[in-house]
């Protein structure tokens, strides 16, 4: 065996095993319009350390038949991925991309992002005011970092996203209709009110 051979086998080995300690997480996070909060991401996802080469992806969905719309302000990710004792940098790639009903509104994407501290990778977009989206899935992959390892961490606010406000729709696709008695109550008034116009 040659030693061309020899090397190629060697980055071959080398690659094989930097690759098998890559890891893949996912998490989903469906929001109802309540006060979100650390447990609202579910256990595993606070205290996770990242190594290079690891990716995750974060998928934050409306509940029901919910959808945000954006405002025109800057639309701020309030999930906090690398943060909780940790003060190293990072570079990463990270894809953002909104949904509406299934269909791609809008893809924030950033190459070989360096971040410092408490951020890692895309953390807020530009959307024209106005936009719908019901679903938005982020995608980071570490390519680099000092310091140790970054360790996902919880929340930064109560909401999912600021600069978007937040409607929630029941899950048949209608806004809740008012109780039956309230709806009485309104007739009734109607009847009346007619009833004193007609004398």
């Amino acid at each position: 065996m040659n030693i061309v051979s020899r090397v190629s086998i060697l980055v071959l080995v080398l690659f094989a095993a930097s690759s098998a300690q890559a890891t893949s997480f996912m998490w989903d996070l469906t929001y109802d319009g309540t006060t979100l909060s650390e447990s609202s991401l579910g256990s595993g996802f606070s205290g996770t350390a990242l190594s290079v080469g690891d990716d995750f992806e974060l998928t934050i969905r409306a509940a029901g038949n919910g959808f945000w719309t954006a405002t025109g302000a800057t639309a701020s990710l309030p999930i906090n991925p690398a943060f909780g004792g940790w003060s190293g940098s990072t570079s990463a790639n990270a894809i953002s991309t909104g949904f509406l009903d299934g269909a791609q509104v809008f893809q924030d994407i950033e190459m070989n992002a360096s971040r410092c501290c408490a951020e890692l990778g895309v953390n807020s977009w530009t959307l024209p005011s106005g936009l719908l989206f019901d679903l938005v899935v982020l995608d980071y992959e570490l390519l680099t970092t000092s310091g140790g390892n970054p360790i996902l961490s919880g929340v930064l606010w109560d909401t999912p996203f600021r600069g978007a406000e937040y409607t929630a729709v029941d899950g048949n696709g209608s806004v809740p209709a008012p109780a039956p008695l309230a709806l009485l109550g309104l007739g009734l008034a109607a009847i009346g009110w007619t009833r004193r116009k007609s004398k």
